[in-house]
């Protein structure tokens, strides 16, 4: 969010796609680079990686959110995703913040200048056996794996019942998709009742200053709405009160608020047969005016219904940004290249934000 940060990635991205297609072997350095050891191995011989999956976790995603986004020299404490010009983001969970597990952390939303988190984890599922009313223990699976690719996010736990798997996009300046499977990895049917639940902060600290940003839940249909006061503060903050946090799920919930904490369940128990799975889909979007939050609106449905697309649609972008950056002969010769020009084209995606339509406000 920072310009700085931008700039810095833009000459990174840069210097990086001129080492590596350069020709001239006078400039090359070791091969005994100290480049991440996920997805070392590419399917093609000729260059050291280039799958979108074989950059595994350049960027330390991990985090625990609190109202103070901030650390010192005024920038974020933690690294973000975003993509498609979004203004709003996530981390991944720390491993060791048991109550973050099961969702994406954050959001971050962008307070039309200045980065502030929304909540530490605004949308977290929690899995319950309807036959032994067992809540399941995310933090006690036998695997647990959080990571992150360019262009998306993944979650995945292994417990003694199940697989569960998450996934993040984004699928508009405006919206991410999360796409949650379940699979049945026991050989006896399971019955599960599924549920996500999530909190907001009602004020941000930046530096010495604590500004009340006037958060509220409401439920809509099958969604939960976060709405948001007008509140001007020049150096820290900037709302109005047609600001929009909406979650939105393709399946009927039922939803309990409570002061800023929400609870939605699904309505209808879910059935997983041995080895076969179940899919839901929801969709997270950031929105600055009525008329933006109305058109956004009107395309969840779509983004859930064709999901299999975007996820598709996601990759092939993806693919074609690493793709375009590795055209040099040498690219092989210099998987630490690769390596920053990865994170450089992360960098540029997460901090490009796109334009917005003029506000109305009062001052």
């Amino acid at each position: 969010m920072n310009k700085r940060n931008f700039y810095l990635g833009l000459c990174i991205i840069a210097i990086s796609i001129i080492f590596m297609g350069c020709e001239n072997k006078e400039n090359s350095t070791s091969n005994n680079s100290n480049a991440d050891s996920a997805g070392e191995t590419g399917s093609n011989s000729s260059i050291a990686r280039e799958n979108v999956d074989h950059f595994a976790n350049l960027l330390d995603l991990s985090a625990n959110p609190t109202n103070e986004a901030h650390g010192v020299y005024e920038t974020n404490k933690f690294n973000h995703f975003s993509d498609l010009g979004a203004w709003h983001g996530y981390y991944q969970p720390a491993k060791d913040n048991k109550k973050l597990l099961g969702g994406f952390a954050g959001p971050l939303i962008v307070g039309e200048e200045y980065p502030v988190n929304l909540s530490d984890s605004i949308n977290r599922i929690q899995i319950t056996n309807k036959e032994t009313n067992e809540k399941y223990d995310l933090s006690k699976s036998k695997y647990i794996d959080l990571s992150s690719y360019p262009g998306r996010l993944e979650q995945k736990y292994e417990l003694s019942d199940f697989t569960l798997n998450l996934s993040l996009i984004f699928v508009s300046n405006r919206s991410a998709l999360i796409r949650t499977d379940i699979e049945n990895t026991s050989e006896e049917p399971l019955e599960l009742n599924i549920s996500w639940n999530g909190s907001v902060f009602d004020e941000v600290i930046d530096g010495d200053k604590t500004i009340d940003i006037g958060t509220s839940l409401q439920k809509d249909e099958n969604a939960i709405q976060v709405s948001f006061s007008e509140v001007r503060e020049q150096w820290n903050y900037f709302a109005t009160d047609e600001v929009k946090y909406y979650i939105s799920h393709d399946q009927k919930v039922s939803t309990d608020i409570n002061g800023l904490t929400y609870k939605s369940t699904l309505k209808d128990p879910v059935s997983i047969k041995p080895g076969e799975k179940f899919e839901t889909y929801t969709t997270e979007s950031y929105t600055f005016t009525k008329d933006e939050f109305s058109a956004e609106k009107e395309k969840l449905s779509d983004y859930m219904k064709e999901q299999k697309d975007y996820f598709k649609e996601n990759n092939q972008r993806w693919q074609g940004y690493l793709d375009k950056t590795f055209t040099g002969d040498n690219v092989k010769d210099f998987p630490e290249y690769q390596n920053a020009a990865v994170k450089s084209i992360e960098t540029l995606m997460t901090n490009w934000q796109s334009l917005l339509e003029p506000l109305n406000m009062t001052e």
